[in-house]
């Protein structure tokens, strides 16, 4: 299929580190998920400034912050498909992450006042790592993952938890993990 005829998948790195775990398991996802168009953003890259809480946004008015949060917003509109790979950062979203997050209010307040539909019907992956043993690390995140996606129009379909990835066990728990992300792209394809 001719990309501009496939359906776009937006898959979303962010982590600060571009060259790391979770950059490794959005490309093993997107390398599978050749049967979609697919956009690859950077977060930290794009440079989002955080919201100031000054709810113009709340007004229907464009937000004051200059940046390129409005072409991320197109990207949320035309998109099919998420998938967004992000570590955990003391139990929450690394900082360009969250900003992005936050900066979401006016989808939020649009919803809320129902002056624009919820498309939930679109598939959204998690992708998440952390150096801790502990699965119980990702319980904050995941919430946030799932209220972002909401909020953006995504159903919250499935998530790939990494933990432990601290040390020499942490290789073979990330080969493990970037077959599970492969198979995950390649079930992506059967939603077409």
């Amino acid at each position: 299929m001719p990309a501009s005829t496939r359906p776009l998948l937006l898959a979303l790195l962010g982590s600060p580190c571009q060259e790391g775990a979770n950059s490794r398991l959005l490309s093993a996802f997107i390398q599978e998920a050749g049967d979609w168009e697919i956009v690859r953003r950077s977060l930290p890259e794009l440079k989002i400034l955080p919201c100031l809480g000054c709810q113009t946004c709340k007004q229907n008015q464009p937000c004051v912050q200059p940046d390129r949060m409005p072409k991320l917003f197109r990207l949320f509109e035309r998109a099919q498909a998420l998938v967004l790979a992000a570590p955990v950062y003391f139990y929450g979203f690394p900082a360009q992450t969250k900003a992005v997050i936050d900066r979401c209010l006016p989808l939020w307040y649009l919803e809320s006042q129902r002056r624009a539909p919820v498309r939930l019907k679109r598939p959204g992956y998690f992708i998440s790592t952390c150096a801790s043993q502990r699965h119980g690390e990702f319980g904050v995140i995941v919430r946030e993952a799932k209220a972002f996606f909401h909020t953006i129009g995504f159903q919250y379909t499935q998530s790939l938890l990494v933990p432990g990835l601290d040390g020499k066990p942490g290789a073979h728990r990330l080969n493990l993990a970037l077959q599970h992300a492969r198979t995950l792209g390649r079930q992506l394809n059967h939603l077409l």
